[in-house]
């Protein structure tokens, strides 16, 4: 009897550690930013997201799945082989899960029938107020706003974050309000005073994967 109920406890003690693992594999596959959509090009975009751990990340677009090598929390899938001037949707993946969806459009040609169409593009900037007591954020409404005029780009002009760049701040006054925006327009980003005003702006250029010096950049 004794081993019987000794087994018993084993066996519940395992079951309750494989429960606890799985708990902990799915709490690795957490969207915790995203996803952002910069460098939108003629035959592609690269796509930018977080976990709250690492996780094994991928992209499903136009009928194929872009799997990165490694685990990890940052993940940044660059796209190629898309038609230009469409809008594609895709689906981020964390450990196999569908964490996230978005959509974004691809740049008009330069010549041709495709480069008439229209693109959309939403403008704004002195935009990333910190927190004030309970209001809500200013930039939440902003961002459904723009988001309801279904733009293909969004081009932000200075001061991003206030009063300053600090990390801490990034998700909750730009990446968090800004999400129903960014998941379907492409981002062009511009610094002003107050996103240079800790260490240069290094930190939030780092958090943006923007082209080229980064600080000068043709889009």
């Amino acid at each position: 009897m004794r081993r019987a109920a000794r087994s018993s406890r084993r066996a519940a003690l395992l079951a309750a550690a494989t429960v606890l693992a799985g708990a902990g594999a799915a709490q690795a596959a957490i969207l915790q930013r995203g996803p952002v959509v910069t460098q939108a090009r003629a035959d592609g975009a690269l796509v930018s997201w977080r976990t709250f751990a690492p996780a094994r990340a991928s992209l499903r677009i136009a009928g194929r799945e872009i799997v990165l090598r490694n685990a990890t929390a940052d993940a940044a899938v660059r796209i190629r082989g898309l038609r230009p001037g469409r809008r594609y949707a895709y689906a981020l993946l964390g450990d196999g899960v569908v964490i996230g969806r978005g959509s974004l459009r691809t740049s008009p040609p330069a010549t041709g029938p495709v480069a008439r169409t229209r693109f959309r593009a939403v403008v704004f900037g002195d935009y990333g107020e910190a927190p004030s007591g309970t209001a809500p954020l200013p930039q939440v409404a902003l961002a459904r706003v723009a988001a309801a005029q279904r733009p293909d780009l969004l081009v932000t002009t200075g001061d991003n974050v206030y009063p300053a760049s600090m990390p801490s701040r990034f998700d909750p006054q730009v990446f968090l309000p800004l999400r129903p925006l960014l998941a379907r327009a492409s981002w062009v980003v511009a610094l002003g005073n107050h996103d240079q005003i800790l260490d240069d702006g290094s930190a939030f250029l780092d958090a943006l994967r923007l082209p080229g010096a980064e600080r000068w950049y043709v889009a």
